[in-house]
């Protein structure tokens, strides 16, 4: 795979901090760019990076569309999770909007689609910009707890991150976190951002490509039961298919509707 010739390395938030400074001495705010649209597009491929490295049971239930268990009508765990990854992933693609056609920025797009024809990975970007001629990717991950500058980031985010980057042939990216964070010397709280410059790896794209090919075995054959890999902590208690994993029950068995013999 070719990628463009790799680039100095540079950090995004002396410019967004320089941004801001010049808007709200202009009296604007960043929020003039907020977008909530849930634009409903289709997405080739058909493994989501978003997704890919969860529970391989669970991605076998989705992709087959298996039914849900019953009981499962509303959880708002997973709804506020949803909600508040939402919310700050357009927050903070509205600041990153602020730097469009400043110090070498242009060509800013938000959840533009990446698609890897090879491995049937595919996905919507949180945000794409060109930085003096050269693209890079932004992944935005929300934190509910106060964020740390030096917190290390989490494997799955940089995975899906070396994903969009692959498809795209690109060099690096930028791992971004939006979380609270008390202002020094109040008792007050702000949205702070922790970033991480990251390097397109070939050792976790083979990570990435061994698991569709895991998945995609299972995939041949919906009546085979792929191994529960959720966390037990994390995933297993909201998901969807929770009861029905536990009775061991295949993707076919709950088409067929043998779960209600069984």
């Amino acid at each position: 795979m070719s990628l463009v010739s790799p680039t100095a390395p540079f950090s995004l938030l002396p410019y967004l901090e320089r941004a801001i400074e010049d808007d709200a001495a202009a009296g604007l705010q960043p929020l003039r760019f907020f977008n909530l649209d849930l634009e409903r597009v289709a997405v080739p491929g058909v493994w989501r990076p978003s997704r890919l490295h969860r529970c391989m049971r669970a991605n076998l239930y989705k992709l087959f569309d298996s039914p849900r268990d019953e009981h499962v009508t509303f959880d708002p765990v997973q709804q506020n999770n949803f909600m508040r990854g939402h919310l700050l992933g357009a927050y903070a693609a509205a600041v990153l909007r602020l730097l469009d056609g400043r110090w070498g920025f242009s060509d800013f797009v938000d959840e533009g689609i990446a698609h890897d024809e090879a491995s049937s990975i595919g996905g919507k970007k949180d945000v794409t910009f060109r930085k003096d001629g050269v693209k890079y990717v932004v992944e935005v991950k929300s934190k509910l707890a106060d964020i740390q500058d030096d917190m290390k980031p989490e494997k799955d985010h940089l995975l899906q991150l070396n994903e969009y980057l692959h498809a795209e042939k690109l060099p690096m990216g930028f791992l971004i976190y939006v979380g609270p964070k008390l202002v020094p010397g109040t008792k007050m709280k702000r949205l702070w951002f922790v970033e991480k410059l990251q390097r397109y790896s070939r050792e976790l794209w083979e990570e990435s490509h061994s698991r569709t090919l895991q998945l995609t075995w299972f995939r041949r054959d919906p009546s085979r039961l792929a191994p529960a890999t959720g966390s037990r902590w994390n995933e297993c208690p909201t998901c969807p298919w929770r009861e029905s994993c536990e009775r061991g029950l295949s993707p076919l068995q709950l088409d067929s509707g043998l779960s209600v013999l069984l």
